[in-house]
């Protein structure tokens, strides 16, 4: 049966690359009883909504809402232009490649770069609307992928607190203005920019 689960699992990525939505299911045992509807069950058609992609922008406004805190495991993260500063300064005790390779990339970039997630996913109904949408890791997000809350057993963490943890953003807004030579670096420099439109500096709490 391992060879036809590949089989169905190889059909199913076909579909998506051919730009079919579609949910891949299993049934319970009678594994050769009516193969048509057990067909027609794995690959059945099912309209989604389609995946925003986030701004920025609407990144930060997220991570601060939730005060980067990742609402899956309650775990706090780090803004991303503080970990473009790391890479920059340490590239070879804290390296980042661009296309998150693994073996290549710091496991603390997954571990602590934020990003946004649906709670419910659109497979399912979810939206982009703002309620739908949490901060988390990157590594979780990848783990829970398409999966609903109650299937892989995670709760919802509440948000934090910017006065309790602000990702490091305070530091960050405060050491870029004071090396202005880390602005010659793209990463470091799109995320400050960002933050200066956003006056981000209102909204943060005073150093202690």
């Amino acid at each position: 049966m391992s060879t036809v689960g590949d089989c169905m699992r190889q059909g199913f990525k076909k579909l998506q690359e051919d730009g079919i939505n579609c949910t891949l299911e299993w049934n319970q045992g009678n594994h050769f009883h009516e193969p048509e509807k057990r067909m027609a069950k794995a690959s059945h058609e099912k309209p989604v909504k389609a995946r925003k992609s986030f701004t920025k922008k609407e990144q930060i406004r997220i991570f601060m809402r939730d005060g980067f805190i990742d609402r899956y495991s309650g775990d706090r993260l780090v803004f991303p232009g503080v970990l473009c500063i790391l890479s920059h300064i340490m590239p070879d005790v804290f390296p980042y490649q661009e296309n998150w390779k693994t073996d290549e990339c710091h496991q603390g970039w997954w571990k602590l770069f934020p990003s946004i997630d649906h709670v419910v996913p659109l497979a399912f109904g979810g939206t982009n609307d703002d309620a739908n949408l949490v901060c988390t890791s990157m590594k979780r997000n990848l783990s829970k992928s398409t999966s609903t809350l109650e299937e892989i057993g995670w709760k919802l963490c509440p948000p934090g607190k910017l006065s309790d943890w602000d990702g490091l953003l305070v530091w960050f807004m405060s050491y870029v203005p004071k090396h202005p030579e880390l602005l010659e670096n793209v990463a470091i420099k799109r995320w400050y920019k960002i933050c200066v439109e956003l006056d981000v500096d209102k909204q943060l709490p005073k150093n202690k």
